[in-house]
């Protein structure tokens, strides 16, 4: 099974840092997705890029 959350990942300098978790996990994309969009909006940086990211977890 499989649950979602977004990733902010920071750019400097040309280089993509790692993507950190800032949200709970979501069961499905759809409501990451609206997250996505809500953290986006909260963060002006150009630095800043919010990913919808994935992993499988143990059902």
């Amino acid at each position: 099974m499989r649950r979602y959350y977004v990733a902010e990942v920071i750019t400097r300098n040309g280089k993509e840092g790692f993507p950190a978790r800032v949200s709970e996990y979501y069961p499905k994309k759809k409501t990451a997705d609206a997250m996505k969009k809500k953290h986006r909006k909260g963060n002006t940086d150009p630095n800043t890029s919010y990913v919808v990211r994935w992993e499988e977890a143990d059902a």
